[in-house]
């Protein structure tokens, strides 16, 4: 193995196949059954001259290394990693290696948590700027500047609250001009939380300028651990490596936006964060009931449990309650494997998540019980950011022959309605001949969210007529138990604008009795009537399935 092959050879016969005695060597294997090039291969066959090796953004991991080997290549630039600095305020925060028995001073248990999750997220370089009370206001002042000179990213605990010495953001924001993202978020714990952007100067001898990033993070020790895993970290992912690979090569990036983003620069952050790698997501069971929070939804952190189920191979995690989630109790953190994404309570309709129903919880300890999951999703995939991918059935109906199968209209639809929010897991076809019972049958039989029932099928096979149409639409009314007659309005509407024919046929909206949605429409309107109601298709899935359905269980992002 590795010889080089001599230049009159082309073939080469494994030992393990040859008899060898004294003067001769026998091939156990037939001659027909030895092909040329067999057990040989050739310069250049694994990496093919000209291909990318490792692409402009590319994270180092051990693999990787190995292939510079390979190519040659013993130097690569690479890009440092951001700097994060981790400040607590307070003036009831003890200094380090005091006893906790003062009246009215607690450790800091902000800081050294922290610091060891920023070690944990292997992204960045941890900085710990100590404890500063919020009696002192220019000392605080003249720390956090020092520390945004020296950092790319800042993150304070305590101070954004409500009080009279919650200062954090008037620091921030009236001193040192700093812009305000977000300053309030729609989430348990971590309400008061705010996400604020900086633009140094380059003051500092050898320092540039550049956007800095500032997370100010509640005081609580749980607020504080909760945001830090479902903001910071994703986001020192970005700055460490997860552009889109379009922009890969382009000069734009986080230390170069303004406060004033352009269309360019729009793009290039929705992107980033589209491609931001969030907590992997399993679907878990409440063993027992939990009280849900009236005001926002909740992450609530839970203990998961691996339960195997003998018959038919089935399996499923329980999600356990780790107790009393206040934000104070850092307890509710202790041996927790996840958070448990449960939705808003309604007053008067729903309060609790009972028993039995699943939600989904994002996995923030890797290992154990949940050994089998090795790296998140993207954000856009994420459950529990936007509702479950929905899932579409489509039927085409000719007029007397069958369709040709082909994923033509497959790919239509899912580029209309977007790929990334809907999938077409079934296409099915009929007649207009029989197509009551055939039609009924179909649609009743999709295990879907939404149905999409296309008449007529291109220019390969007639299309059903004015009066098929009208017999289609005769077959699915009774089908509806709940009309939409303005999305129906809407999508006719713009099939009309792409096809004027189209105003012949009937489009029907509306929600079959299992919580389907069923919507047909005329293949040559189909581009102009999905266009047009794609951005209400989802969210009225949603609500009709409900909070528990097939794609509603995660209808609670903020």
């Amino acid at each position: 193995t590795g010889a080089v092959v001599p230049s009159k050879y082309d073939t080469v016969v494994p030992v393990e196949e040859c008899v060898v005695s004294e003067n001769r060597l026998q091939i156990k294997t037939p001659c027909k059954n030895i092909e040329s090039g067999a057990w040989i291969r050739p310069v250049g066959c694994d990496m093919a001259a000209e291909s990318v090796i490792l692409s402009t953004g590319t994270v180092l991991e051990p693999v990787h290394l190995g292939l510079l080997a390979q190519v040659g290549v013993h130097e690569v630039d690479i890009c440092r990693l951001p700097k994060v600095g981790v400040l607590s305020t307070g003036n009831e925060l003890l200094p380090d290696g005091l006893p906790p028995t003062m009246t009215g001073r607690i450790p800091d248990a902000n800081r050294p948590t922290l610091l060891s999750k920023l070690h944990t997220y292997r992204n960045c370089v941890p900085i710990d700027l100590g404890i500063v009370s919020d009696d002192d206001y220019s000392k605080l002042k003249s720390t956090i500047i020092s520390a945004l000179d020296s950092c790319d990213v800042l993150i304070s605990t305590g101070g954004v609250s409500m009080g009279e010495k919650d200062i954090m953001e008037s620091i921030f924001v009236n001193d040192l001009g700093a812009a305000v993202h977000f300053g309030r978020l729609h989430m348990k714990p971590g309400k008061p939380t705010t996400f604020l952007t900086w633009k140094s100067e380059g003051t500092r001898v050898g320092s540039k300028a550049a956007t800095k990033l500032i997370f100010a993070l509640p005081g609580n020790p749980v607020s504080a651990t909760v945001c830090a895993d479902l903001l910071v970290r994703p986001c020192l992912d970005m700055l460490h490596g997860s552009l889109p690979p379009e922009y890969s090569s382009e000069t734009v990036s986080v230390s170069s936006l303004d406060y004033n983003f352009s269309e360019e620069d729009e793009r290039f952050v929705t992107a980033m964060v589209d491609n931001a790698i969030v907590h992997p997501e399993i679907m878990a069971v409440l063993p027992k009931d939990l009280k849900l929070d009236k005001e926002r939804p909740e992450y609530h952190r839970v203990k998961l449990k691996y339960i195997a189920e003998q018959r038919g191979g089935k399996h499923k995690y329980e999600a356990w309650s780790t107790g009393v989630q206040r934000s104070s109790r850092l307890m509710s953190c202790c041996d927790a494997d996840g958070l448990l994404c449960l939705p808003q309570g309604k007053p008067g309709e729903k309060m609790k998540a009972l028993a039995g129903e699943q939600y989904p919880v994002l996995v923030t300890r890797i290992g154990g019980t949940v050994a089998g999951l090795t790296s998140g999703k993207k954000l856009l995939d994420s459950m529990h950011v936007s509702a479950k991918m929905v899932k579409v059935s489509l039927v085409q109906v000719s007029e007397d022959i069958i369709p040709p199968s082909d994923t033509s209209l497959e790919e239509r639809v899912e580029h209309l309605l977007d790929y990334d929010t809907h999938r077409v897991i079934g296409k099915s076809a009929c007649t207009v001949k029989g197509v009551v019972p055939s039609l009924v049958s179909i649609c009743t039989s999709q295990k879907t969210d939404l149905v999409i029932v296309v008449c007529g099928s291109g220019d390969t096979t007639p299309s059903p007529t004015f009066v098929s149409n009208l017999e289609v639409s005769s077959a699915l009314r009774p089908l509806i138990s709940k009309f939409s007659d303005a999305m129906s309005l809407q999508a006719r509407r713009g099939a009309v604008s792409d096809n004027p024919l189209s105003a012949l046929f009937e489009v029907l909206v509306g929600f079959m009795a299992d919580g389907k949605m069923l919507v047909c429409v005329p293949n040559d309107g189909l581009e102009g009537a999905l266009s047009s109601i794609k951005g209400l298709l989802k969210h009225a899935v949603s609500v009709s399935q409900g909070p528990h359905g097939s794609i509603g269980a995660s209808h609670h992002s903020q």
